[in-house]
């Protein structure tokens, strides 16, 4: 192999695998969905955790690796002020960026909240899969 088709190239999240939830609170009104294995998506995604609302018509979470910060970050799915209240931690939202408690292993600690609501909390372990895409032409 030539060692210059390697120059350049960053290693890439792919998928992520023993997602472990410890100490965790879940608020009546949501369930969660935990993938065995989670994979990247198209649009480059890796998603370790969605919260479902089960009635109440409060939003929707994703917890997915965040590639550039190395982390987890969650994000408020519906209302797009809500999302961006959210996103800054404002006005009673919170949980965007989940704490780093460990990095090797790697550990979270997610705390969802609305106003009025806590949503979730827990501690995240995982396992991130790394991958290296290399094109060669002929």
């Amino acid at each position: 192999m030539d060692a210059k088709k390697f120059e350049g190239k960053t290693p890439r999240a792919e998928s992520a695998h023993n997602i472990v939830l410890q100490n965790e609170y879940v608020d009546r009104g949501y369930t969660r969905e935990v993938p065995k294995v989670a994979t990247v998506t198209p649009t480059g995604h890796l998603v370790l955790l969605r919260l479902k609302s089960v009635s109440r018509g409060w939003p929707a979470f994703t917890v997915r690796w965040d590639e550039k910060q190395n982390t987890i970050d969650v994000d408020l799915v519906g209302c797009a002020d809500d999302a961006e209240l959210f996103r800054l931690g404002r006005k009673g939202y919170q949980g965007h960026h989940p704490v780093t408690v460990s990095v090797d292993p790697r550990v979270f600690k997610i705390d969802i909240r609305l106003p009025q609501l806590k949503v979730y909390e827990a501690l995240l372990t995982c396992n991130v899969g790394l991958g290296l895409a290399i094109k060669d032409r002929m």
